[in-house]
């Protein structure tokens, strides 16, 4: 007869148990139905969303009758003129969203970056963020 062994948990690099919850974080993606595709929407969301400000984020949501939330992004050439630091900020953006996309109301969101984004590093621009979102959640 086989040995029946239990299924040890799986831990991350830093020692931390995958939960549940990071199992489905993991397999949230970010597909077209997760995205502002058009100026129309953007236009919407901007007009009569509600805005939250930081030094380095602008935030517009409003709620949407979607069962997920939906992102949009701006990050012009006014913030960074080099494309690859504009392209890390809206990876880091996406990967922000992506995470807590479970956590977050059904609203539209629009983050625009300013100018003083592109020169915080990863670390500080994730912390923005999260608190950003997590002050969205709580309302």
């Amino acid at each position: 007869m086989p040995d029946e062994q239990k299924a040890e948990p799986d831990y991350l690099p830093d020692g931390q148990q995958i939960t549940k919850e990071l199992k489905q974080a993991e397999n949230t993606g970010f597909d077209k139905s997760k995205r502002l595709l058009n100026s129309r929407q953007y236009q919407h969301v901007l007009r009569q969303g509600r805005t939250y400000r930081n030094p380095l984020f602008i935030m517009v949501s409003k709620p949407n009758t979607r069962q997920t939330g939906r992102l949009g992004i701006t990050v012009s050439k006014k913030v960074s003129k080099r494309a690859v630091d504009r392209n890390r900020l809206k990876r880091l953006i996406r990967e922000s969203f992506r995470k807590l996309q479970l956590s977050l109301p059904n609203n539209d969101f629009i983050i625009i970056a300013r100018s003083n984004a592109a020169h915080a590093d990863n670390r500080t621009i994730n912390h923005t963020l999260t608190q950003m979102w997590n002050k969205l959640a709580r309302q």
